[in-house]
């Protein structure tokens, strides 16, 4: 069974380390949150990171994708894009210099 696991600064901290806890022990788990997970977390195995944000930096976006593919494992990060965010989204490709992968102005 997937069990789906908030964290968010709102929550009380014992509460977050509580859910992480959850997470690291149950295969198939789904940790949905903020930028509060972003740095500073050191959570193995995790597969996949969806951003239904751009983020704002290139920094933010470096640290929440790089919660997957650590120690030499294989992970994805999926970047949600609307309209509005295009450019955003543009620009920090750009900056890692990966501007020439994608292109979504057609």
């Amino acid at each position: 069974m997937t069990r789906t696991l908030p964290l968010h600064a709102n929550m009380e901290q014992r509460q977050r380390l509580k859910n992480l806890d959850r997470f690291r022990e149950v295969d198939n788990s789904i940790l949905l949150a903020t930028d509060v997970a972003a740095r500073g977390l050191d959570i193995p195995n995790v597969q996949h990171v969806i951003h239904y944000q751009v983020p704002n930096t290139v920094e933010s976006y470096v640290h929440r994708s790089g919660r997957t593919a650590r120690a030499n494992t294989d992970g994805n990060s999926l970047v949600i894009v609307e309209p509005k965010e295009h450019l955003l989204y543009l620009k920090i490709l750009n900056n890692l210099g990966k501007g020439n992968l994608l292109d979504l102005r057609d």
